[in-house]
């Protein structure tokens, strides 16, 4: 009896798919999603050809085989008939497009922002706020204060942004719930009273991970078909100063293949010790793109007189 025995599908996969005939894939040049078939009862060249498909395109040389490109974020409907069988499945090629917000109010999907933390509000971008510490404590501007207990008042600073990725084509996040994730990298050009800064997110020459914690992510599409992250790294205190440079840069991935362009950002801010808390910050810029990095610091180390 001529009939379809098996469908196969390389190139995409059901992973973290809602759908028995439904496979995804991320946006990938130059690369296919191959459907095979195979046929009975003897599975050869002469029943081949007389298999019919509809969507995607017959491969060359192989008429028990179709291909969908992933060129473009889409979904395709193929239909494969032999026999008295048919089948019919959905290919789903994703992507996504990454805005980075410095402005505006927090999305209503994106995660809420910690009262206590920061400026305690939801703006975005270059924000400064009161902070303070017990003497002594992180190379305090107090720390040859005689009283132990003494409390230093200071102003921070902080660049608040919010990650928004549209997940494409519309409607994907119907059919792929999870399997998304956010990542971020940064690279970075720190001092703090003059002196260069030495750890994985303070000095770097290549990029090194700074994928936020699960408090920060909405990785849940909502109907909109878009998942969320925010970031807010901040400045606070030093003896003399601290200096700051950051260039961060996001992206997404489904089932850990990548579906988008970068989206770059950064983050640069200077605090200098002066009695007046208000005139501390003498730098504070958040923005969409990246900069140069310095290469040496605003203000040399502090030398006692």
């Amino acid at each position: 009896m001529a009939k379809l025995v098996n469908l196969s599908v390389t190139g995409a996969s059901q992973k973290n798919v809602t759908g028995t005939d439904v496979w995804a894939a991320a946006q990938k040049k130059s690369a296919q999603v191959i459907i095979a078939v195979t046929t009975g009862p003897k599975n050869s060249g002469d029943e081949w050809k007389l298999i019919k498909w509809t969507g995607g395109t017959p491969v060359k040389g192989r008429p028990n085989q179709c291909a969908v490109d992933r060129d473009a974020p889409g979904k395709v409907t193929v239909k494969v008939e032999y026999g008295e069988t048919t089948r019919t499945i959905e290919i789903w090629i994703v992507s996504a497009s990454i805005e980075i917000l410095t402005d505006g109010p927090r999305p209503k999907g994106a995660a809420p922002r910690n009262a206590a933390m920061r400026d305690g509000t939801e703006k975005l971008g270059a924000v400064t706020f009161p902070t303070g510490f017990q003497n002594g404590i992180d190379d305090s501007i107090a720390a040859d204060d005689p009283d132990p207990k003494h409390f230093v008042f200071s102003t921070g600073a902080s660049g608040k942004i919010i990650a928004v990725a549209t997940l494409k084509p519309a409607g994907v996040s119907k059919v792929l719930k999870a399997g998304w994730t956010f990542r971020r990298q940064i690279m970075a050009h720190d001092w703090q009273n003059g002196i260069k800064m030495k750890g994985a997110k303070t000095w770097t020459k290549t990029w090194a991970d700074d994928t936020s914690g699960p408090t920060y992510l909405r990785l849940t599409p909502d109907d909109a078909d878009k998942i969320y992250d925010l970031d807010e790294p901040e400045i606070r205190v030093a003896r003399f100063s601290s200096e700051t440079y950051n260039n961060f840069r996001q992206w997404v991935e489904w089932n850990g293949e990548t579906c988008s362009e970068f989206a770059p950002w950064f983050w640069q801010a200077i605090w200098r010790a002066k009695a007046d808390t208000t005139a501390q910050i003498e730098l504070n810029q958040c923005d969409k793109g990246n900069i140069k990095l310095p290469d040496a610091p605003r203000y040399a180390p502090h030398k006692k007189p």
